[in-house]
């Protein structure tokens, strides 16, 4: 059962997991944390609980600004950045974001 849901704390150890199987430059620990800031936008997609995916978007004003898309290789072609994307969309929508 997949799920999308807002990034926290717990969700780091496992991001960073997929950051190192997606980015030749991987973002570690302390950068996923500024995900966690007030002007941040950030999702996760689980997978019977645990991570596959995740979005993360910062806004200024009434701009908003797709940081990283990244989904776990076994997990890819099977609409999670689709799902993540249109949840963010929805939220930017809410909070008056272009």
């Amino acid at each position: 059962m997949t799920e999308i849901g807002r990034f926290n704390r717990e969700h780091i150890y496992q991001i960073v997991q997929i950051e190192k199987l997606c980015f030749s430059d991987p973002w570690g620990p302390s950068s996923l944390e500024t995900l966690l800031d007030d002007n941040y936008v950030s999702l996760v997609a689980l997978v019977d609980g645990m991570v596959a995916g995740y979005v993360g978007m910062y806004f200024i004003l009434d701009e908003g600004n797709v940081i990283n898309v990244a989904v776990h290789p076994f997990y890819r072609r099977q609409g999670l950045a689709r799902a993540l994307l249109k949840e963010l969309c929805a939220i930017s929508e809410s909070l008056g974001l272009a």
